[in-house]
């Protein structure tokens, strides 16, 4: 559980050391023995704590914990049984958090497998509405040139609003064209 005890491996040395070294640390006087006697002024005489069955957990090769367990009162000798329980159960503990932790990765591929497919699809789309965009902006310049031409050369006021509507239009357009090049 993560609310439990956080060690460092510089505060305990030969702790860490024999956890890097072993499967189970079986420590019958935990007080006295040499792997876990450092615990002994903070931890283990305060809390009475005489005997220690600690097994690693490991994610990635990397140890990341203990299961402990631990017996108060007199010294006890741990059982093979009992060592061969408790390095099954560190085994399983690694086992469970390293499927987590691939569980955990692969989401996080897919989704940014995911966010690399929607860029793909953005930049599609932009591609795509900058070619329309250029496109259609070489067909007004030429609707709106011919227009300019034909309002230069006309005097009718009928004609002349009619040409002026499609110049509107054309420019009109344009405007629409920049906010698609824009998009």
């Amino acid at each position: 559980h993560t609310s439990g005890a956080e060690l460092l491996a510089k505060d305990y040395p030969a702790y860490f050391q024999a956890l890097e070294a072993s499967r189970v640390i079986a420590a019958h006087d935990a007080q006295t023995d040499p792997r876990t006697s450092e615990y002994a002024p903070g931890n283990l005489i305060p809390l009475g704590i005489a005997s220690m069955l600690d097994v690693p957990i490991r994610l990635g090769g990397r140890l990341i914990g203990t299961v402990c367990h631990e017996h108060i009162g007199a010294a006890r000798i741990w059982s093979a049984d009992e060592q061969t329980f408790a390095g099954s159960i560190g085994d399983l503990v690694s086992l469970a958090m390293e499927v987590d932790e691939r569980r955990r990765t692969e989401q996080a591929l897919r989704e940014a497998e995911e966010q690399f497919r929607q860029a793909q699809k953005m930049e599609a789309v932009g591609r795509l509405a900058g070619g329309l965009a250029h496109d259609l902006n070489n067909l007004l310049t030429a609707i709106l040139g011919y227009a300019d031409l034909l309002l230069a050369r006309t005097r009718g006021a009928r004609l002349r609003d009619d040409l002026l509507e499609i110049k509107k239009a054309g420019d009109r357009a344009a405007g629409l064209t920049r906010q698609l090049l824009a998009f």
